[in-house]
């Protein structure tokens, strides 16, 4: 968890601060020289990663082709209830985050104005609020909340939030909310990636977080079929409450499931086989 915690910090970090740092390279030098900055900061990249050990994983079957992998990640997550629901959990709230997360940007131009701080000024607020989150989640989260607890709790306010972000009756209001959402986004995120590793087998490890980056890459995408046309038709306020409301809606029912309450009873921290949910290595498909 605080590992998880960590990566998000410095994720956000360098989110907030990679574009002001190409921006000055790119001011004060040629492109070429830009490109061999970008050569060797892979190379460098490559010799980190070359320091790194990692112990041998026990792997189901003999390597197959992608699709194959894939399949086997499918039906894992099939079999084990605790995976299912946490990546039907993250895949619903990211769908329906799409709404804040890509129509936010043109709610500023349409309702606060054009000028180029504005929106500025709204990523370095989220930005922010991404680096606290993460460093909360880091140092005390896995102390003083179960895992479970924490992700549906953030998931519920992120909704609350998205809800404020439509009410907001001027650009401070607005900022704030932002800040919040960044704020959260950490406590949410970190704690369902804990949950999918305590809760898969070494085994699978790979394949399930395969689909969790599918599911990332697909998920905002389909949100923003839904919520990108409805931008033109109706205003982006009245989507930013109405995902909102869904998205809380969604977790506190989804969180009543007897799925659900396994979950967020479990104990923080507990790894597979330990928690009130823990589908032990020896748990396998029929489950």
């Amino acid at each position: 968890m605080r590992v998880n915690g960590i990566f998000q910090t410095a994720m956000s970090a360098l989110q907030l601060v990679a574009p002001v740092a190409a921006g000055a390279v790119l001011g004060a030098l040629n492109v070429v020289a830009v490109l061999w900055i970008d050569v060797g900061t892979a190379l460098l990249g490559i010799l980190l990663v070359l320091t790194i050990r990692v112990g041998p994983v026990e792997r189901v079957g003999e390597p197959k082709h992608f699709l194959h992998e894939l399949a086997d990640g499918f039906r894992y997550t099939l079999g084990h209830r605790e995976v299912r629901w946490v990546l039907a959990f993250f895949a619903a709230v990211m769908v329906m985050a799409a709404a804040p997360a890509f129509l936010t940007p043109l709610m500023v131009t349409r309702t606060f104005g054009s000028n180029v701080w504005l929106l500025t000024w709204n990523e370095m607020v989220f930005g922010v609020g991404m680096m606290i989150g993460g460093i909360v989640v880091a140092t005390f989260s896995a102390k003083i909340v179960r895992q479970g607890v924490l992700m549906i709790t953030a998931a519920v306010l992120l909704g609350g939030c998205s809800v404020g972000l439509g009410l907001s009756p001027n650009l401070g209001v607005f900022y704030t909310f932002m800040g919040l959402i960044g704020l959260l986004l950490p406590a949410m995120f970190t704690p369902s990636t804990t949950l999918l590793q305590n809760h898969t087998e070494p085994a699978y490890m790979g394949r399930v977080f395969g689909l969790v980056a599918l599911t990332q890459t697909l998920a905002m995408p389909l949100g923003m079929v839904i919520f990108g046309p409805l931008a033109d038709r109706v205003k982006i306020e009245s989507l930013l409450v109405v995902s909102g409301l869904l998205t809380a809606v969604f977790v506190v029912a989804v969180a009543l499931v007897p799925t659900g309450r396994q979950v967020w009873k479990e104990r923080a921290g507990a790894p597979a086989g330990e928690g009130v949910a823990g589908p032990g290595p020896a748990r396998g498909v029929a489950e």
